[in-house]
């Protein structure tokens, strides 16, 4: 594809409408892609032509084009509950079926998958993924992002997102994990955390075990809020599915519903809360456990 666009810039410089007899306006057809993608924005990290400000996903094209996560022989990309093999019914009529949908009975909060990530293009990852300070990086594979367990005297693998995909009022985080557990540990996603290390007022939701207690809840700094007991996951390496999701109208700072949804091999629960937010980015923390992030969708309202 670049070798023909050279060429066709070369026989522009040496008068196309000559070499190929061509009008003027149907010249201006032909180059209208080329012109499109040169002028193409600066500030576009996942060179869609889009600025990255008004982006709605920074996710490569080819993510999910021939990856079908729930086998139900509909591509990633085109599969609104990529997840779920049975999608569920409609009631909304939003597209997204009961069992992918944020507010599935709720007629007037009408959603939609804004985004998917598979994770296929390392240029991207490296760039939209970043360490938070003081913990651990996660790494980037092919198909996935990975945290292993930390270098010695260290426990936490953090990353978080170098720009913001925040929806402007609803936005819900739908995270896949496939984790190996050894010990004890924990899965956090950050639907608000400061990018310049842990603070007090990062938000999120854990998936912990300590002993023989797991948990699930809402958690804020340090400190887990509303949780919820759960069956510990059965074998070693498990698929653990993380739903994050925030409700704000009043902007940044102001009380926001929080709800906490997972679901595993064993268990399917939701934890709710209400809480003042931080200012921050989408953050993930894996503790001591390796964890790999297999795909990450993000729904809102528009």
């Amino acid at each position: 594809m670049r070798g023909s666009v050279a060429v066709a810039l070369v026989l522009s410089t040496l008068g196309c409408d000559t070499v190929f007899q061509l009008e003027r306006d149907e010249e201006a057809d032909i180059d209208a892609p080329i012109d499109e993608a040169i002028d193409a924005p600066l500030n576009d990290l996942d060179r869609d032509g889009m600025p990255d400000e008004t982006d709605l996903c920074h996710a490569p094209i080819d993510d999910g084009v021939a990856t079908d996560i729930d086998d139900d022989d509909v591509f990633d990309a085109s599969d609104m509950c990529p997840y779920d093999r049975d999608n569920g019914l409609d009631p909304d009529e939003d597209m997204l079926g009961n069992n992918c949908d944020p507010y599935p009975d709720l007629p007037g909060n009408k959603d939609r998958r804004r985004c998917l990530m598979r994770f296929s293009d390392l240029p991207i990852n490296s760039m939209l993924w970043q360490v938070r300070p003081p913990d651990a990086p996660w790494a980037s594979e092919p198909g996935m992002l990975l945290a292993t367990p930390a270098p010695a005297g260290m426990t936490l693998a953090s990353t978080v997102v170098a720009q913001s995909i925040e929806g402007a009022n609803v936005t819900t985080y739908d995270a896949l994990f496939q984790v190996t557990q050894a010990s004890d540990g924990s899965i956090t996603i950050w639907m608000r955390a400061d990018p310049a290390g842990p603070a007090s007022g990062d938000l999120g939701c854990r998936f912990v075990t300590v002993g023989a207690a797991t948990r699930f809840g809402v958690v804020r700094g340090a400190a887990l809020g509303p949780s919820m007991i759960l069956p510990a996951l059965p074998i070693e390496q498990s698929y653990v599915r993380i739903r994050g999701r925030i409700t704000t109208a009043g902007g940044l700072g102001s009380t926001a519903s929080v709800r906490c949804q997972i679901t595993t091999d064993v268990s399917d629960l939701t934890v709710s809360s209400s809480l003042a937010l931080p200012a921050g980015r989408f953050a993930m923390t894996a503790d001591r456990w390796r964890v790999e992030l297999r795909a990450l969708v993000v729904f809102d309202q528009p």
